[in-house]
């Protein structure tokens, strides 16, 4: 072996070792690495996990949590103390009694010439000295009975009053009466007013001069007032948004009263009731195209679409039975050949769409279905 080739074996062996020595190095550095990783997660993940280490954090007192708990036990006891303050007096509130015209009890007994009417106690209060003053009003007038009662109206009671009319005017009947009620409860004086819209209703046997009119009600108001009789003068409010507020509830309220009963009417094919909540105009029409021989199916829901002091438009929508029948009806014509439809027995509504519109006009403060 000449010297040259010594060389170059000896020059391989060392580069060979060198880059063994390196490789290894830096595999011992990988496994340091790693493991070095591994125990920091580890440590972090006993520290998170371990409810030991966790309790013993926990434990360590803080002045902050020494005195938090205290101060919000603090504070539900006075709310739970505010509360209780509230329900005892809610419970010691006095209860006041109230009167009310009982429904349908305001009678016109034309053979006694008198009238006479009922008063509830809708409360379980005792009411005391009560002084009822009625204020029949007319078409162009009206008039103020005062009826005085010692006798006290019983909790849940009933009081009976009756009184006669001016012969001036026994010879109409009011179109609505105005009762101020004025009597004590709890050692408190209690001042009300109570307005009813009246329809009326003959009954009894006999000739016509002797029977008593039994009245219903179409509308309820009240409130309060301030001077004595016999004008029985109403409180009224310096707001004015509130008082016009309240005007517009009574308006409402009319209307929806009037409606209903004027929807029972036909449903029922009550000739008095339709009578009472429509126009001389409106039940003209009604009587000529026969709504008597009709089974009517209005819904006791309506709408009212809008309103004024003077007119209103309701919005009226047949049950699923009266869709029926007005279908079925339509079908009878049209097997007979007949030229008649059912759409002329709602000829005084509006038609729209699937429901009808109706109008009404406020006559001397009583709504009144007239011709659309």
């Amino acid at each position: 072996m000449n010297l040259k080739t010594e060389r170059k074996i000896k020059f391989w062996l060392t580069t060979i070792s060198k880059v063994l020595v390196i490789a290894l190095v830096i595999f011992k550095l990988i496994d340091i690495l790693f493991d070095k990783k591994d125990t920091t997660v580890l440590e972090k993940q006993t520290l998170t996990t371990n409810p030991q280490e966790k309790h013993i954090t926990d434990s360590i007192p803080q002045k902050d949590s020494i005195f938090k708990p205290q101060k919000k036990h603090t504070v539900q006891t006075q709310n739970n103390k505010t509360e209780d303050q509230k329900n005892i007096t809610k419970a010691i509130s006095p209860v006041y009694a109230k009167l009310n015209l009982v429904e349908d009890s305001f009678i016109w007994l034309k053979d006694k010439q008198k009238f006479v009417l009922k008063l509830a106690n809708t409360t379980t209060a005792l009411a005391e000295n009560v002084t009822v003053n009625v204020v029949l009003i007319y078409e162009k007038e009206q008039q103020t009975i005062p009826i005085k009662d010692k006798t006290p109206v019983n909790p849940l009671g009933v009081l009976n009053l009756d009184f006669t009319a001016s012969n001036t005017l026994r010879t109409s009947l009011p179109k609505s009466i105005l009762l101020c009620i004025n009597y004590e409860s709890k050692n408190a004086k209690q001042k009300n007013w109570h307005k009813y819209q009246l329809g009326n209703k003959i009954t009894g046997s006999g000739a016509i001069e002797t029977r008593s009119v039994h009245y219903t009600t179409l509308s309820v108001s009240n409130g309060v007032y301030v001077n004595t009789p016999p004008n029985c003068i109403i409180q009224t409010k310096s707001n004015r948004a509130t008082s016009s507020t309240k005007d517009n509830d009574i308006t409402l309220e009319g209307i929806k009263s009037s409606t209903r009963l004027f929807l029972r009417g036909l449903n029922n094919k009550s000739q008095i009731t339709i009578k009472n909540t429509t126009t001389p105009k409106l039940y003209t029409q009604l009587s000529s195209i026969g709504f008597s021989k009709y089974s009517y199916g209005f819904s006791d829901e309506f709408d009212v679409v809008s309103h004024t002091k003077s007119t209103a438009i309701v919005k009226l929508v047949l049950t699923e039975k009266g869709r029926a029948t007005y279908l079925q009806q339509q079908n009878i014509y049209d097997a007979e050949n007949n030229s008649k439809k059912v759409s002329n027995f709602f000829k005084f509504l509006n038609r729209k769409g699937s429901s009808w519109e109706g109008k009404l006009i406020n006559q001397n403060g009583i709504w009144k279905f007239d011709v659309f």
